[in-house]
């Protein structure tokens, strides 16, 4: 873990290395959560934050200091169905949680799919060990 300004924690023990990078972000809080992607966001997504902020989200994937985690936390939101959600109330209510310890935030991996890393094509009807397959 690394502490990022304003005393947000991400957790950010292998992001140095290439193949561990996050393919999105997981953000909890209270009794809520929201994940997003970074492979769905799209120039609307760069619009909004463009009109909200003057820059667009996509700026803000390359480091995740506080800064990129509540703007990445407000586009997730928004993605999520808080379409009217503006940046400024987004932003003031991300103090208050940052403050109180109450904003978890964790980078999403991609899962490996066994199959691929057992070296066999999917669904190639070999078990992999301790696996069984249907008789029929």
């Amino acid at each position: 873990m690394s502490n990022a300004p304003d005393g947000l924690e991400v957790d950010d023990d292998d992001l140095d290395e290439e193949d561990e990078r996050p393919v999105g972000m997981i953000f909890r809080w209270r009794d809520r959560s929201v994940s997003l992607r970074f492979d769905d966001l799209g120039p609307g997504d760069d619009m909004a934050a463009r009109r909200e902020i003057g820059m667009p989200v996509t700026a803000f994937l390359g480091s995740f200091g506080s800064d990129s985690v509540v703007v990445l936390w407000w586009t997730a939101r928004r993605k999520m169905g808080e379409r009217k959600l503006r940046y400024a109330q987004a932003e003031k209510e991300a103090r208050r949680l940052i403050k109180a310890d109450e904003l978890e935030v964790e980078p999403m991996h991609d899962e490996p799919d066994e199959d691929a890393e057992a070296g066999r094509p999917e669904g190639d009807g070999v078990a992999a060990p301790g696996e069984t397959t249907p008789t029929t």
